[in-house]
């Protein structure tokens, strides 16, 4: 129900539940998900878009949920 509900009250925000118990936390290697990929490059915009663009492929992958970009890109002045 968090899963739909939070997303629709609060469009601004990016929502992902960690692991509860403490076997799948040590199963995942402390990482949040079992699946990291990550992405750098020397452009950080594109970097981000590609990062978005996968997260989002993701989500059509049967058994992923909470898919999303862990490091949000700054906005430098």
């Amino acid at each position: 129900m968090l899963r739909q509900e939070l997303p629709k009250r609060f469009a601004e925000l990016q929502f992902f539940f960690q692991p509860a118990d403490i076997v799948d936390q040590v199963l995942n290697f402390g990482q949040p998900a079992p699946i990291d990929v990550r992405i750098s490059g020397p452009d950080q915009g594109e970097a981000f878009a590609l990062a978005s663009k996968i997260a989002r492929s993701l989500t059509r992958v049967a058994g992923v949920v909470d898919s999303h970009v862990f490091q949000v890109r700054m906005r430098l002045r």
